[in-house]
């Protein structure tokens, strides 16, 4: 099986659809999203959201898609309805929809591997963090393999024989990446969504991990 990865897309349409057109090139059985599909008063977020939904891509809520629907309501309420600007300000009501219904955490049975995907505002982990820190949270969330973005950064940590992966962001302020994972070999690989050329992540093997 195999599953393209993206994430922290930003309202950048144009990242959108290059991760998807690389991963569709892949011949992937399956994608997910790993939220922030939109931005505060910026980009393509209504048309990201739209292809999202269209496609039928399961994603997650991140920070941003939780600020701009906040944002929204805070316009709805204290914007001026004589503004000729307010409505080009205002997510359109199926985008307000489509983020108002994003679950916080995604988990699947594949290959035999609990596979749980988050944006990373709940779970928050990157190369720097502590080695315990990873293996707490792997447990916490009941996770095998936990997926995560949010930081922009691609990472593929090996905890005791569980992972933890991050497949960068779609964005131009991020990695410009995509990901693919392949079960059950627990295959993952990180690609330029530009290029299409394999881009090496950050590596982190912890085999043995005391308690603190």
């Amino acid at each position: 099986m195999k599953i393209g990865l993206i994430s922290d897309i930003h309202s950048e349409l144009n990242g959108l659809e290059s991760a998807l057109a690389l991963l569709h090139r892949h011949n992937i059985d399956q994608i997910i999203c790993m939220g922030d599909v939109v931005e505060i008063g910026r980009g393509r977020g209504d048309q990201a959201a739209a292809l999202l939904h269209e496609l039928a891509i399961p994603c997650v809520m991140g920070n941003h898609d939780q600020y701009s629907l906040g944002h929204h309501l805070w316009l709805l309420k204290n914007g001026d309805p004589h503004d000729p600007t307010l409505q080009s300000r205002l997510l359109k009501p199926e985008t307000f929809t489509f983020l108002q219904h994003l679950p916080e955490t995604l988990r699947y049975q594949w290959a035999d591997q609990r596979v749980v995907i988050s944006h990373g505002t709940v779970w928050t982990l990157h190369p720097q963090s502590r080695p315990i820190i990873f293996k707490r949270i792997l447990k916490i969330a009941e996770a095998d393999i936990l997926i995560l973005g949010h930081t922009h950064v691609p990472m593929r940590v090996n905890v005791e024989g569980r992972w933890v992966l991050n497949p960068g962001s779609v964005s131009e302020r991020g990695s410009r990446t995509c990901a693919i994972l392949t079960l059950p070999e627990i295959r993952f690989v990180v690609y330029d969504i530009v290029t299409g050329k394999i881009v090496r992540e950050a590596v982190i093997e912890y085999p043995n991990i005391p308690e603190e």
